[in-house]
């Protein structure tokens, strides 16, 4: 697990989500984004073979749960074939502790994973500004459209082994919850 000191001083450990954490990241999301839709998302995502459980991430301050971040199964269709990726969707910190690097920490902790586990490319959606800086790309000059027009132009790519992203033209599938 990751271990990192914040500003304020606490030991925020990132670790996989337990089961019987579920309650209270669905909480956490809630307060996070003030509605209930990331929660719906999140139970969508859990009940589908998309759902990544070593993946499933939380920020933990001596049991309380300051932020969560989850990447699933996504795909490139190239051609005929499709090439396996994971998506980076559903990312959250306590409002209370914003500001305090929490989100990179779980970012950052999250992609480790994904490249230990195997995982060649990762994608999200978000600004290219705030994401650059850990490595992502804007998808579209690389030849990755995505599959739902309201995100194609945020889409950002992440190549995790520096070798596939070259070679890959196609259409980026995001699990169907996160679209």
């Amino acid at each position: 697990a990751g271990q990192e000191r914040g500003q304020a001083g606490p030991m925020i450990i990132v670790r996989p989500e337990t089961a019987a954490e579920q309650d209270a990241v669905a909480d956490l999301l809630r307060r996070s984004y003030g509605r209930e839709g990331e929660v719906q998302r999140l139970s969508t995502l859990r009940a589908s073979t998309d759902f990544l459980a070593p993946l499933s991430l939380v920020a933990d301050n001596a049991g309380e749960l300051l932020g969560f971040v989850l990447f699933s199964k996504a795909g490139i269709m190239d051609g005929a074939s499709t090439v396996s990726a994971v998506a980076m969707g559903l990312l959250a910190v306590l409002p209370e502790h914003r500001r305090q690097g929490i989100a990179e920490r779980l970012m950052r902790h999250g992609l480790e994973r994904c490249r230990s586990l195997g995982h060649k490319l990762v994608f999200t959606v978000g600004d290219p500004r705030y994401f650059s800086r850990l490595g992502f790309r804007p998808s579209a000059p690389l030849g990755l459209a995505s599959e739902s027009p309201a995100t194609g132009g945020q889409m950002l790519a992440l190549e995790l082994d520096g070798k596939l992203l070259a070679s890959l033209k196609g259409v980026v599938r995001f699990p169907p919850a996160l679209k």
